[in-house]
């Protein structure tokens, strides 16, 4: 597994990430890697204040709230976000967002994963936060 910040070689380089204001959004993936280890706190001490998770994402998440055993990784993120961890976003329709967004599903790409990158025709101090397989 690799963490990337598109066009980044490195996610912990720190001029590029953690020693600037970029807003970083996460999909389900990354943050899921970070509440089943219980480690948040790393995301928080390096990038409080730029974390920012897409609603389709809260949405994916949920679906484990139906398991007792697993309905913890929710609430953890609910709770994050009621902490103000993460700032909940979201793409409407007329969003610069919103095209790229079906682009990238008619792809077959995720949908927290295509939210996160078509964010970046909403802001332009965006970096999404992927993990994906190499």
């Amino acid at each position: 597994m690799r963490i990337s910040c598109l066009g980044m070689s490195r996610m912990c380089n720190r001029d590029l990430v953690c020693n600037s204001d970029l807003k970083l959004v996460f999909d389900n993936d990354c943050l899921a890697s970070f509440i089943w280890i219980h480690r948040l706190d790393i995301l928080e001490t390096l990038y409080k204040g730029r974390m920012y998770v897409p609603q389709i994402v809260v949405d994916e998440f949920s679906f484990l709230r139906r398991s007792s055993k697993y309905k913890w990784v929710y609430e953890d993120l609910l709770a994050a976000i009621q902490q103000g961890q993460f700032t909940v976003i979201d793409i409407k329709v007329g969003d610069k967002a919103f095209d790229e967004y079906n682009r990238l599903r008619k792809q077959n790409k995720g949908k927290g994963e295509s939210t996160a990158i078509a964010m970046r025709k909403q802001w332009t101090t965006i970096q999404p936060v992927i993990i994906y397989e190499i």
